[in-house]
């Protein structure tokens, strides 16, 4: 995709937009590594999968600002979901994937608690050998 292809979304917190017909992603002006990825799912479906989520725990305050605009804009909201953070680590040895799987949770815990929302399981999972993703059950 071209750079021109982004939308800013929020301009107090640099928040940018585009969209192909896969996915809807965010990221930061100024910032070409946080990056969002959020597949676009089918209305009914349960589960939301993030194919790409690159923020570190001091970028918390965008990845709100984009879910909360995932939700109102495409009006599918996290409450009542499962979330599936998709292959988060590209090396599966031990050390990286608790590293990651730290991060990613400061980050959605903080997400949840701006938007107000109730999480009831929140864990790691290994769907093949060498792919780790995060799955949190949404209340």
């Amino acid at each position: 995709m071209q750079e021109d292809c982004w939308k800013i979304v929020r301009e107090d917190c640099a928040l940018r937009m585009r969209e192909d017909g896969y996915s809807v992603q965010y990221g930061a002006v100024g910032n070409p590594k946080l990056f969002i990825r959020i597949e676009r799912p089918a209305v009914l479906q349960q589960t939301v999968f993030i194919s790409d989520c690159n923020v570190t725990t001091g970028e918390t305050h965008i990845a709100v600002e984009a879910f909360r605009h995932f939700s109102s804009v495409k009006g599918i909201g996290l409450r009542g979901k499962k979330v599936r953070i998709l292959d988060i680590v590209g090396r599966p040895d031990n050390a990286e994937v608790v590293k990651a799987f730290d991060v990613q949770k400061a980050v959605f815990l903080r997400v949840f608690e701006e938007l107000d929302l109730v999480w009831s399981d929140f864990f790691l999972s290994q769907p093949f050998p060498g792919r780790f993703d995060i799955v949190i059950e949404v209340c």
